[in-house]
């Protein structure tokens, strides 16, 4: 993906979506890793 240089609404575009990415993935994983632990203590009593 290549990006024009001095394009700052790209770039700005670019790192909002790199931010929100991060965000989403983090909230996955910390709901995949709540599950995770919920299905553990489920099984375990």
């Amino acid at each position: 993906m290549k990006m024009p240089k001095n394009d700052s609404v790209g770039t700005l575009l670019f790192a909002s979506f790199c931010v929100l990415a991060k965000q989403h993935f983090t909230s996955t994983l910390a709901i995949m890793i709540t599950n995770e632990v919920n299905f553990s203590h489920k099984t375990i009593h």
